[in-house]
């Protein structure tokens, strides 16, 4: 039997906690979306999401992680991401049709 005291997972106080809901909650929306679309998307929403975590999160913290040094090239470098998600997709989809319309499928 698992102990209840404590002692097998240590003690947590409610961030802990709260992060393993959050944890938990990530898991099944991703798994969700990778459903729904590919894990190509996933990932893709993954990353601008962190970006824009950081591009919130760092002004509100004082500049702690010295991001506004690198908004730029972030930015720059997220709409790379975006295009190159978005050119996947369409040449996924377009040969798709072409299988469609080939007698492939």
């Amino acid at each position: 039997a698992l102990p209840i005291n404590g002692d097998w997972f240590g003690a947590w106080d409610s961030r802990q906690v709260l992060m393993v809901c959050v944890l938990t909650a990530h898991g099944w929306l991703a798994g969700l979306l990778v459903k729904e679309f590919s894990t190509v998307v996933r990932a893709l929403v993954q990353s601008v999401t962190m970006v824009l975590v950081m591009a919130v999160e760092d002004p509100i913290l004082d500049n702690r992680y010295n991001f506004t040094a690198r908004k730029v090239p972030t930015a720059v470098l997220t709409t790379i991401i975006i295009l190159c998600a978005a050119i996947f997709q369409t040449g996924r989809l377009n040969l798709q049709d072409v299988r469609v319309a080939a007698e492939l499928e």
